[in-house]
């Protein structure tokens, strides 16, 4: 859980940065690609461990690192602009990874959903079935 929270943030550091880097025209395309990067590794660190918490510690983990990002600054610094490259980023990716997480089978059955008591509780004997003696 520990390397999926540090690629998280570090996903987030990185795609901080340079998701608004217009190559050859105004369209957020690399905005894009990092929306579509970022919902293909939540999901893949999802079915690679198996368990649906990886892929929410990692978007958790994201959120968290690029909310400050997207705060302007007393200084009038801004990582994450508020333009349209910047909503795609922030908010598409947002969206993006928790369906990608979502989607990622869990191991079994839901808890709530079976019919198996949950108690672990240890069942106590009256006698049924002793001889009286």
């Amino acid at each position: 859980m520990v390397v999926f929270a540090l690629l998280g943030a570090v996903l987030a550091v990185v795609g901080g940065f340079s998701h608004n880097a217009s190559l050859l025209t105004e369209l957020p395309l690399l905005a894009a690609a990092w929306l579509l990067l970022l919902a293909g590794l939540v999901h893949a660190a999802g079915r690679l461990t198996g368990r649906q918490s990886t892929s929410y510690v990692l978007v958790v983990v994201w959120a968290g690192v690029s909310l400050p990002f997207a705060n302007p600054r007393a200084e009038g610094d801004l990582i994450i602009a508020s333009n349209i490259g910047g909503y795609l980023y922030f908010y598409g990716g947002f969206v993006a990874m928790l369906i990608a997480a979502l989607l990622v089978p869990s191991r079994g059955p839901s808890w709530l959903l079976s019919s198996k008591p949950t108690g672990g509780g240890v069942q106590a004997s009256h006698g049924v079935g002793r001889p009286p003696g």
